[in-house]
Parts: structure tokens; C-alpha cells; sequence
């Protein structure tokens, strides 16, 4: 029993390590600078930190596909924080989880995503930006309307299976607000742990 309970750890293992032969050739900078366009997903669970009167408790789980495509692959800046950026367009797919078990949608349509190509090798960290528009429909007593605007900040980092593929690793800071548009516009602060996949 005891040698089946780590077959799972092994058939990860080996899936992680698919293609790593030449993991020490590996060059976070080399594949950005080679690869026009990146796809990823991420998904994960969000809490608001707000603790509203009006709803203390709102939770969201969520699906981020997102497209990347290199600006330039001259790289930026000098020493640790030299970089190259991307233009970043990012879809939300969710459910408000708490309190209320509906859908919510909405697009990043402008973001940047600044790699950091300081440490050569096939951890690539960096830190994201997006604006854009969400129907968030978490009840009118807290948002006055379902339209809402999202702005959002990240930091996370990408490790290279490959040339191709790539694990990501994110914190997410998100804010939804009408600009008041409405009343009331109490605004849902959030913190998100999010995991995915990338592809170049």
C-alpha cells in the first residue's frame, strides 16, 4: 500500500520533468526574446479584504485565459531589474462563490505584464497590470450596477519546463468599482492565489 501511495508523487514528477533534459540551457530571456505571443491560463480563489456591513463575506473562484504578445525583445532597464514587457489581454470567467453563487465575466482589455530577465535561467519573475469592465452582479446593496470597472495588479513567476510550456505562480490584487455611476458604490477589494499554465 505504502509504494502505491506515491505513484501519484511519481506520474507529477515525470510530467513536470517532460522535456527537462536540457533544463540547464533553459533561458527565461532567450525563449521571451525568440517568442512573439504567449497564451496562459491561470485559475484560483479570491477573498475581498473590505469585510463590508453590507456583505462581510464575498469570495470568487476564477478562469483567466490570457494572451501576451512582446512589445519588443529589447530588454529594459539595467542590473536585477532589467526586463522585457508585454502588451497583456486577459478575459475573466467566475463564479461569486459567497455570497451568492453567481456568474461573473469581464475583460482586461489593457495590461502590461514587465518580465524580469535578470536571473538568466528558467525562472522568469514579474509583476502585471490591467484595466477593464466586469459584470459583477453581487446585489445592488452593494453595487449599485452590475457594470463594473476592474483594475488590477500582480506579481507571480513562471518556471520553464521548456522552451514552450511553463508553470505560473501569481498574487492578484483586484479592485471593482462603478465609479460611481450609481449608488452605492462600496467597492470590493480582493486577494487572489492563482496557478496555470503558459505557452509560448
Amino acid at each position: 500500500m505504502r509504494k502505491l501511495s506515491v505513484l501519484p508523487v511519481v506520474f507529477l514528477l515525470l510530467f513536470l520533468t517532460a522535456g527537462l533534459s536540457r533544463a540547464d540551457e533553459i533561458n527565461a530571456e532567450d525563449i521571451l526574446q525568440k517568442s512573439k505571443y504567449e497564451l496562459g491560463v491561470l485559475t484560483g480563489y479570491g477573498w475581498a479584504m473590505d469585510h463590508l456591513p453590507q456583505e462581510p463575506d464575498i469570495q470568487h473562484a476564477v478562469v483567466l485565459p490570457s494572451l501576451s504578445i512582446t512589445l519588443s525583445g529589447i530588454e529594459r532597464g539595467s542590473s536585477f531589474y532589467r526586463g522585457i514587457i508585454q502588451y497583456q489581454l486577459e478575459p475573466v470567467i467566475g463564479i461569486i462563490t459567497v455570497p451568492n453563487q453567481r456568474a461573473e465575466f469581464g475583460l482586461s482589455a489593457v495590461g502590461f505584464k514587465y518580465n524580469f530577465t535578470g536571473l538568466e535561467n528558467r525562472w522568469l519573475p514579474y509583476s502585471n497590470f490591467g484595466f477593464g469592465t466586469i459584470y459583477e452582479p453581487i446585489g445592488h446593496h452593494v453595487q449599485g450596477t452590475n457594470f463594473n470597472f476592474i483594475l488590477q495588479t500582480g506579481v507571480g513567476v513562471e518556471y520553464f519546463l521548456d522552451e514552450k510550456r511553463a508553470i505560473n505562480v501569481q498574487y492578484r490584487y483586484r479592485h471593482i468599482s462603478n465609479a460611481c455611476i450609481k449608488l452605492p458604490n462600496s467597492s470590493i477589494n480582493s486577494s487572489f492565489v492563482l496557478v496555470g499554465l503558459s505557452f509560448f
